[in-house]
């Protein structure tokens, strides 16, 4: 029974030193880059850039714009932002000219305004726009008496209709439902009903609009933006017609002129809805002595309003103003009386033109004022795709749209002779990785160990691979341990070579007769040796003195040949050990609590007296053991068969768990025992010395606290054979802290 542990820890240090392989990379930590900023939108950060995770980007629009979507992004794990980034629109279908297929139209529709067509068959109503938008969602909200809707059409201005998806099972009696409808130069919006159509709300969000704010009439109320430009209406002043030509000029406006239908309607519909509108209101068009002319000196030709026909006569003092009781229509009026008044003005202002993902921009003006410009680049490792340079223009918006910042690519990888590649990132874009893999026995060329059989690179910012293409080169486990009083033979030292050890004559080979170099560089498995076959026969000669020479020659080679069968058998079952634990990355927790277990303490027999007092004793960093010179084996046959193992130490060798910092660490060398780690009783209770005072010790200790008993005998030096004298090992250093 004493064989089979002593064997295996003999056996076990080749399976011990197997270090596993340093990592090849480090984690980096992950970081968000700029998230994308839509047009008429701002954003805020609670922490500075870079964007850690977590990071929460908030998000807030132009004033005159609703936003649409989430109000807050947060960064993720990932790198990528959460959520879709939201919109800033407005609607564009308030106070707009409508119809509908039957009934009274409503002008405005919200609260508790709604319109209703008759009980027909495909009942609908339309909105139009006046002007080409960029619609991106819808919101509607339906009446007790509305039957199911069927379609909602976009329809462009060359007359191209867009379906915009309805489910009609979304749709719930006077609650709002949003519809993703997303469409360019949209001018009008049609809305069919199965039958009876009741709507009281409907908005549509364009983001290519023009805000009040951008008109920057503050001292008036902008009544709509029609064709580019700014209309506002006067509040409360009142004026003759000279003196509203003046105001608006010194506001940086004029009465307006040229009025055409789609502005004309626009108006229209705006003055009608508003609850605030004054009966009359000048515009920039008087009289001559022959002819109606614009305020510019231009006629008026076709574009004039009258009521009815034929025009009136001008009259040399007359100037046109709008009438409320007559539909806003055109008449004429003294440019001597007092009466509200209109200005027509370009916008003053551009939104923000916002920034794509990854994406910089810079401004030559602060103000987004008219004719501001703002120029477009990319982070590091990205490329611009768009324009790179836009313009606020005289109507308020940018000109060309958002560029988008694309990452680098490095291009295809090239075939590898030498084993595979794998794209860790599925790409070959900017920050993306590639590893490279050595075949099996093969290893990088120019490395520090065998074990490194793998490499990685990195996509970089200016679209190159970093470093070179590796090389590998075949594994060479150099010179083959040699054995005393045997021989060893090999014609190659690389990979999957043979190395066979054979005895000189009088000895017998104890382990495996062949290693083989494995693909970590080390010769597996562990090294055999050679044994004096006369030892064996003195030791059978002085325990079986009364059976022949014959006899006893032949039971001490039996027991020799058993031994080998062992050790050979704990060859092969360690050898599939090492190998399973070379190639599995799993958790490592069960190896390390079979190597802590605490019976591994080796004790002798304490009836036998020993033959030698010293021996050389090793310790592994997670297995007591110790290796001792074959000749100082006593080796006896039992009666049963067994083999009885005595060690030329008397007393109970053996060492507690050492810590888990000091397990499995490859930069940690093995510790030497010191005689506080040897235990000097035969008694189910352990005793250990007293450890020196000048080391302080942490809460995880080698050492376990003991009852009070009298003091142990004195330890007794662990001394190596050097020639006949002893040496006496120094202690090692104390333990970290």
């Amino acid at each position: 029974m004493v064989l089979f542990p002593l064997l295996f820890l003999l056996f076990f240090r080749r399976v011990n030193a197997l270090t596993f392989p340093p990592s090849s990379s480090s984690i980096a930590p992950v970081f968000c880059l700029q998230p994308f900023v839509p047009e008429n939108a701002h954003v805020i950060f609670n922490e500075p850039g870079p964007y850690a995770k977590d990071t929460v980007a908030k998000y807030s629009c132009a004033l005159g714009f609703d936003l649409i979507g989430s109000e807050e992004r947060t960064c993720l794990s990932d790198g990528s932002w959460s959520d879709e980034p939201p919109i800033c629109a407005i609607d564009v279908a308030f106070n707009k000219p409508v119809t509908q297929s039957s009934g009274n139209v409503a002008m405005a529709l919200g609260g508790t305004m709604c319109t209703m067509t008759n009980d027909e068959s495909k009942s609908f109503w339309e909105v139009d726009l006046l002007g080409d938008y960029s619609i991106r969602s819808l919101s509607m909200r339906l009446g007790p008496k509305s039957s199911p809707i069927t379609s909602v059409e976009a329809i462009e201005t060359a007359g191209a209709v867009h379906q915009c998806i309805v489910d009609s099972s979304l749709f719930t009696i006077n609650q709002t439902t949003s519809i993703s409808c997303s469409y360019d130069n949209i001018s009008r919006l049609r809305i069919t009903a199965t039958r009876r159509l009741h709507l009281c709300q409907v908005n549509v969000y364009a983001v290519n609009a023009v805000s009040p704010w951008q008109c920057a009439q503050s001292q008036m109320e902008v009544v709509g933006v029609f064709g580019g430009m700014c209309y506002a209406a006067s509040r409360d002043e009142q004026t003759d017609w000279l003196g509203a030509q003046r105001k608006c000029l010194d506001r940086g406006s004029t009465l307006p002129l040229r009025i055409d239908d789609s502005t004309r309607r626009g108006l229209r519909a705006s003055l009608t809805a508003s609850s605030s509108a004054k009966a009359f209101y000048w515009i920039g068009a008087s009289s001559s002595m022959t002819e109606w002319r614009w305020v510019d000196g231009e006629g008026v030709g076709d574009s004039a309003d009258w009521p009815g026909q034929p025009s009136p006569v001008p009259s040399a003092s007359e100037a046109v103003l709008l009438a409320r009781p007559l539909d806003w229509k055109w008449v004429p009026a003294s440019q001597t009386a007092w009466n509200s008044f209109l200005c027509q003005s370009k916008p003053k202002f551009c939104t923000s033109p916002g920034v794509g993902e990854a994406t910089k921009v810079t401004f030559s003006s602060h103000s987004y004022a008219i004719g501001t410009l703002c120029f477009y680049s990319c982070d590091a490792g990205y490329d611009l795709h768009g324009i790179r340079q836009r313009e606020c223009a005289e109507n308020g918006r940018w000109t060309g749209s958002i560029p988008n910042c694309y990452r680098k690519s490095c291009g295809a990888v090239r075939q590898w002779k030498f084993g595979r590649i794998k794209l860790l990132n599925k790409t070959t874009l900017f920050e993306s990785e590639v590893e490279y893999e050595c075949s099996n026995g093969w290893h990088l060329a120019n490395s520090p160990s065998p074990s490194y059989r793998s490499l990685r690179r990195i996509c970089q910012s200016d679209g190159s691979w970093s470093s070179s293409e590796p090389t590998c080169e075949l594994v060479d486990c150099g010179r083959p341990p040699l054995i005393a009083n045997g021989r060893v033979d090999v014609e190659s030292t690389t990979y999957e070579s043979a190395a066979n050890y054979t005895c000189h004559q009088g000895f017998r080979l104890i382990g495996p007769e062949s290693l083989m170099c494995g693909d970590r560089g080390e010769w597996q498995p562990a090294t055999p040796f050679c044994y004096d076959i006369a030892t064996l026969q003195e030791i059978k000669g002085s325990t079986s003195h009364d059976q022949s020479n014959s006899g006893g020659s032949d039971s001490t080679i039996a027991m020799a040949v058993l031994a080998s069968v062992i050790v050979a058998v704990l060859c092969y079952g360690i050898t599939k050990f090492a190998k399973s634990t070379n190639h599995s990355n799993g958790d490592l927790s069960i190896s390390r609590d079979k190597l802590n277990a605490s019976n591994a303490a080796i004790y002798a027999t304490p009836s036998i007296p020993p033959q030698r007092p010293d021996s050389v004793i090793y310790y592994a960093p997670t297995v007591a053991h110790m290796e001792v010179p074959p000749h100082l084996l006593q080796l006896q046959q039992l009666p049963n068969g067994n083999i009885h193992v005595t060690l030329p130490i008397g007393r109970q060798m053996g060492r507690p768990s050492l810590p888990s910092s000091m397990l499995f660490n490859s930069s940690m060398p093995p510790p030497s025992p010191t005689p506080s780690q040897i235990l000097y009783s035969f008694d189910h209770e352990p005793i250990y010395d007293t450890p020196p005072d000048t080391v302080t010790y942490q809460s995880e200790s080698v050492y376990e606290r003991l009852p009070d008993r009298p003091a142990p005998p004195p330890p007794i030096p662990i001394r190596a054979e050097s020639g006949g004298n002893g040496i006496d090992l120094p202690l090692p250093p104390p333990p970290p802290r």
